[in-house]
């Protein structure tokens, strides 16, 4: 349905775009911007300030592109640390689900400001077509069951590099405060679980849900914490019995061949509690294919033919200390090694 609000939209974020470009965000171009800013802003229902950030970026959405905070600076003949001021007009723009975000290529990963942006293809298209600013919704968390897909969804992320490390960080803490309305979340906080030790449970979790027995969070674990020393730390204080995972039984270590192998089960402790909670879940442990146990080795009697069976004996007779003394005897009388 076409609103008030569309019939100049598109006409309004090309003035932004075009007439901001160079002008360093004066004072004087803001004000000149105004008329343009106010009817962006009543569309999506945001400040002036989060309007602008959304008309640079829809833009370039329209091309199919993604665009970073460098390419916004060089936009407006700004550095850094003028466009940064703006960083929260760009995380609630993305709050909001009006931008989307991934890591930028081949950038620190640490640095929250290293992101990609581009327009939400509903709102994008909206636009496009001159209906009414869509209401995205965001899934509902009725469940533990959802909660554990949250958490696993920011995992996944992670791993696909679709967030990077510190970004996947401060979503985690934020969801998992959010998270702790259910019993379960909140009293693996209680008992002193960081968020990374819950996003680690968490995924040993869903694999085993999801029909997996030992689970190997090496990867995860790799992703997670930056530093080689951060890491290998970890595994051993869980393989020692030392973490929280393991000290409260909630995860047992598998044994693995390598130093930096860590493969993961849960314990009857954790299934226990999940059936408090209304998930069942089903414990088999692992078993390597390639491993032989000694227990499972059955006792044989071999056999021989009677002419391998004299042969075997003759070898035999021949080891013998007396008789291989005078067989090295023999054989050096003769020139034979």
């Amino acid at each position: 349905m076409k609103t008030k609000a569309n019939s100049a939209l598109i006409e309004a974020i090309n003035v932004v775009y075009k007439d901001s470009k160079g002008q360093k965000l004066s004072p004087e171009n803001l004000t000149k911007l105004k008329p343009s800013l106010r009817i962006i802003a009543g569309y999506l229902n945001v400040t002036q300030e989060q309007a602008l950030i959304f008309a640079l970026i829809v833009v370039d959405s329209y091309s199919g592109d993604t665009v970073n905070i460098n390419e916004i600076c060089r936009h407006l003949d700004v550095n850094s640390t003028t466009v940064i001021q703006y960083y929260d007009s760009f995380e609630k723009l993305e709050e909001r689900s009006f931008l989307v975000s991934k890591p930028k290529r081949m950038e620190s990963s640490e640095i929250i400001t290293n992101k990609e942006f581009i327009a939400h293809h509903e709102v994008a298209n909206a636009i496009l077509k001159h209906e009414e600013c869509p209401k995205i919704q965001k899934k509902k968390i009725n469940n533990l069951i959802d909660a554990f897909g949250e958490i696993y969804t920011l995992i996944e992320k992670l791993e696909n590099d679709h967030l990077s490390r510190a970004e996947f960080r401060r979503t985690l803490t934020r969801s998992i405060n959010e998270l702790t309305r259910f019993d379960f979340i909140k009293n693996m906080k209680t008992i002193g679980l960081n968020d990374y030790e819950i996003a680690v449970l968490v995924y040993v979790i869903w694999n085993v849900l999801s029909g997996s027995n030992g689970v190997d969070v090496e990867r995860l674990i790799k992703e997670i914490y930056g530093a080689p020393s951060e890491r290998m730390n970890f595994i051993q204080d869980l393989k020692q019995g030392d973490n929280d995972l393991t000290k409260h039984e909630l995860l047992e270590v598998v044994p693995s061949r390598f130093l930096n192998d860590i493969e993961l089960l849960p314990t009857h402790g954790l299934a226990s509690k999940l059936k408090d909670n209304g998930i069942k879940m089903e414990i088999h442990k692992t078993k390597r294919s390639n491993i032989i146990e000694p227990s499972s080795i059955g006792e044989k009697n071999l056999f021989y033919n009677p002419s391998e069976s004299n042969q075997i004996s003759s070898v035999r007779s021949m080891m013998e200390d007396e008789n291989y003394t005078a067989l090295m005897e023999r054989l050096s009388s003769k020139n034979l090694p």
